[in-house]
């Protein structure tokens, strides 16, 4: 994490425990936290300052993880926000499903450690490298309108040109004509 910005991590668990866990793991890794026990109060803040990453349980009240992550890629500010899933249920239809709603990853209660940190890490890592991408992929297309603009300017300048040299060589190809017009108009008058 040198000379990069500290990121910004939300973590949504109805749990207490699970949020300090989570949050003592995060903080030691050097990561800014942000801390829910609602998915309503997460969307509220996320609208405020979309975090860049967020871990989310699935079982919670009011709102489930599965509607959080759904809000969230609905909308357009948030939906490019990668979500670790955290639960206790270890069906391979959760996980699933879990995936299909727009999470990136799984985790299963209890935490191991090491297996948050490296997820975190390596999803952390696949979004700045996501948004470097697109980043370069936006000037690339800025670069091409403002070439294809440059080409349109020169064909139309070429198109101007063009139509001067062809205006040019008519005038000139009557002026040429006009005075051997009027001798051959003299010389057939001589001859006749």
């Amino acid at each position: 994490m040198t000379g990069m910005a500290v990121a910004n991590i939300m973590v949504v668990d109805d749990q207490p425990t699970n949020l300090k866990l989570l949050e003592d793991i995060l903080r030691d890794q050097g990561y800014a936290i942000r801390s829910f026990p609602r998915g309503r109060m997460a969307l509220a803040s996320a609208a405020q300052s979309p975090p860049d990453l967020i871990l989310l349980d699935i079982n919670m009240p009011e709102m489930n993880g599965f509607e959080v992550c759904e809000r969230l890629k609905s909308d357009r500010r948030l939906s490019r926000i990668p979500v670790i899933f955290l639960s206790a249920l270890n069906e391979v239809e959760d996980k699933v499903k879990a995936l299909r709603c727009g999470g990136v990853d799984y985790i299963t209660k209890p935490f191991q450690v090491a297996e948050v940190q490296a997820r975190v890490e390596t999803h952390l890592e696949l979004h700045r490298l996501r948004r470097a991408l697109e980043k370069h992929s936006d000037h690339l297309e800025e670069v091409v309108r403002s070439r294809t603009r440059d080409l349109a300017d020169a064909h139309a300048r070429l198109k101007i040109l063009d139509q001067s040299k062809t205006d040019f060589l008519h005038l000139i190809s009557h002026e040429l004509r006009t005075p051997l017009n009027g001798l051959l108009g003299v010389s057939q008058i001589i001859l006749s």
